[in-house]
């Protein structure tokens, strides 16, 4: 081999065998996104559903990609290792995670208000047991202050009318 000489054959078979000319190709028909499998499934994995996550990695961006975009479709290509999209199709993806995403964020805010308010109620179903706890004593304590005061004055009444009585009742023996 001589500098500055090649033998095209060769070059056309090392270029085949390492990817490049199918990376040119995949240029040429506009797929500019390119994003391995795995970062595909960490960014929009969510948007699979439910179940798809036993799946190899291939299968889930398979399932992603028709689930958000189409099944047959000329906006994305599924390559080796990575998944190839279109502009179209990366603006469709990244308007469903952020409707994901944003359903997500009001569900924790939902769950969270709902969370506060339930301890919130605890804490005044708390202290309005305790108040009336406290007034229930209180009407309790004033009962009994009146039935004290009533029993005071029926025992100073009976004490009073003792000796009334007993003369009463000396006159009902005595005949």
């Amino acid at each position: 081999m001589l500098p500055n000489i090649f033998d095209t054959e060769y070059v056309a078979c090392q270029l085949r065998h390492s990817g490049i000319l199918e990376a040119i190709c995949i240029r040429k028909e506009g797929y500019p996104i390119r994003i391995p499998f795995r970062h595909f499934l960490v960014r929009y994995g969510v948007l699979a559903g439910q179940g798809s996550s036993c799946l190899p990695e291939r299968d889930n961006c398979i399932t992603v990609l028709s689930h958000v975009v189409g099944d047959p479709s000329d906006l994305y290509q599924i390559g080796n290792t990575k998944v190839f999209l279109k502009e179209k199709a990366r603006q469709i993806l990244e308007r469903r995670w952020n409707q994901k995403l944003s359903w997500a964020i009001v569900t924790l805010q939902r769950n969270l208000r709902g969370l506060i308010s339930r301890r919130q109620f605890q804490v005044f179903k708390q202290k309005v047991t305790l108040i009336q706890a406290h007034f229930r004593g209180h009407l309790a304590r004033k009962r009994y202050q009146r039935l004290k005061k009533t029993l005071i004055q029926f025992g100073v009444a009976v004490f009073v009318s003792r000796p009334v009585v007993q003369k009463r009742r000396q006159y009902q023996v005595n005949p």
